[in-house]
């Protein structure tokens, strides 16, 4: 007893295939329609739909595990950071276009150890805050970072890239507990961001905000629970008009102004 075939309500052609650097092994394809078999021969690409309508672009530049990833509409830039290499380099951030796929700067802070958790983008994409796993659990800023920066946009042409900086505007500890998660807020003005521990078992309770002082200097504070219902981790933050609003491990919602 034969099993109903597959309805296809269109076929592709007979004779299929695909060009490119990646078309390098052929496989057979075998499509059913009532009565009818058609048999085609097509070039595989693994980054490619059936129907060769959608085309995706990878990012190579890490040699490591990715661990974090923010995007900047300002500059229409990709920030993705990872674990330590274990070659003596520590982690590092790659800045890339995600248009092209681009790496334009390498960020290496001396002090960041183990791996990037975090990074996050000022308003106007100007400063870059980045949070690493170290014995002092780092945050760092950084400033000046984009090659060939106009008020037009980013330009490569003519420069030897990837452009690498190993000395952040600023830089402060943020204490014994490891930050995982990083949020800035929406004010160009009164930027600062929110640093918690994302909920990360058996670390710690983090909530601390980091604003930037005289342009140059990062000071920060603690934030304080209610003893009566105060959680063991804050699992998320969001900025609300000045305010941030973080989630608890024990259902409630807090906020801070």
């Amino acid at each position: 007893m034969s099993s109903p075939a597959r309805r296809i309500s269109r076929l592709p052609p007979a004779s299929y295939s695909w060009t490119g650097p990646m078309a390098t092994m052929a496989r057979p394809l075998e499509l059913c329609t009532g009565s009818l078999t058609k048999s085609l021969s097509f070039q595989w690409q693994p980054w490619r739909w059936f129907n060769a309508c959608t085309l995706q672009r990878f990012f190579v530049g890490h040699s490591q595990r990715i661990t974090c990833l923010s995007y900047c509409s300002a500059w229409k830039l990709c920030a993705s950071g990872q674990i330590d290499p274990k070659g003596g380099q520590g982690p590092f951030i790659c800045l890339w276009r995600p248009a092209d796929c681009i790496l334009l700067t390498v960020l290496v802070c001396p002090l960041h150890e183990d791996q990037i958790t975090s990074l996050c983008f000022s308003p106007d994409g100007n400063q870059l805050f980045s949070l690493a796993r170290d014995s002092a659990n780092t945050l760092a800023m950084w400033e000046s970072f984009l090659p060939g920066k106009t008020p037009c946009g980013i330009t490569s042409a003519g420069m030897e890239l990837p452009h690498v900086y190993r000395k952040p505007v600023a830089k402060v500890a943020t204490g014994k507990v490891g930050g995982f998660g990083m949020v800035g807020s929406k004010d160009a003005a009164n930027f600062q961001v929110a640093i918690f521990d994302a909920g990360k078992t058996g670390i710690g309770l983090l909530l601390k905000f980091v604003h930037v002082v005289n342009g140059s200097e990062l000071l920060g504070r603690s934030a304080i629970f209610p003893p009566s219902s105060a959680p063991r981790h804050v699992l998320n933050c969001a900025w609300m008009d000045g305010e941030c609003l973080a989630c608890g491990d024990n259902g409630y919602l807090y906020m801070f102004q």
